[in-house]
């Protein structure tokens, strides 16, 4: 998992706040260390693990937007792989407009979503962001990834060994 620090940022003399100084996440095995789809990859039971994305809000050539509800998108930038071949596309593509359905459910008792996200990395994810006043937390470097693995869900963050 990635190292990190909290540091208190001074300015000119003047505090800005505080702040997660963090290596950058990628998959390594001393990152986030789980399998990594391959570029191009077409074999569809390979095709739904090994992804790490970026709910991010800049725009880049790696992503797809999809609508998330009435008032925004939602953008997904996919750092691994870097290439996406069309079975890759039409999968990540369906992935999320699958969960995204399964979270704004007019069912508001429907638990699909955790069929599709580790609810305790989510959860951990969003206090963190909400202690720390994070305006970025949810629309801007948020990470998820999902491992190789038969009951894999997409986890939430990346903070190493920071516990609540």
């Amino acid at each position: 998992m990635n190292n990190f620090r909290l540091v208190e940022m001074v300015l000119n003399g003047d505090y800005i706040g505080l702040y997660f100084l963090t290596e950058t996440i990628r998959i390594d095995k001393n990152r986030v260390n789980i399998y990594e789809q391959q570029d191009g990859e077409t074999d569809p039971e390979l095709i739904t693990l090994g992804w790490l994305i970026e709910v991010d809000n800049y725009k880049d050539e790696c992503q797809i937007t999809l609508l998330e509800n009435d008032s925004w998108n939602l953008t997904l930038r996919y750092h691994s792989p870097e290439y996406l071949s069309t079975q890759q596309l039409q999968w990540f593509t369906n992935e999320f407009n699958t969960i995204n359905s399964a979270i704004y459910s007019n069912d508001k008792n429907s638990t699909d979503w955790e069929n599709y996200i580790d609810v305790e990395s989510m959860a951990r994810f969003f206090i963190i962001q909400e202690v720390m006043d994070n305006p970025d937390g949810f629309h801007g470097s948020f990470y998820l990834h999902k491992d190789l693995s038969e009951d894999a869900k997409w986890i939430a963050g990346n903070l190493g060994s920071c516990v609540l």
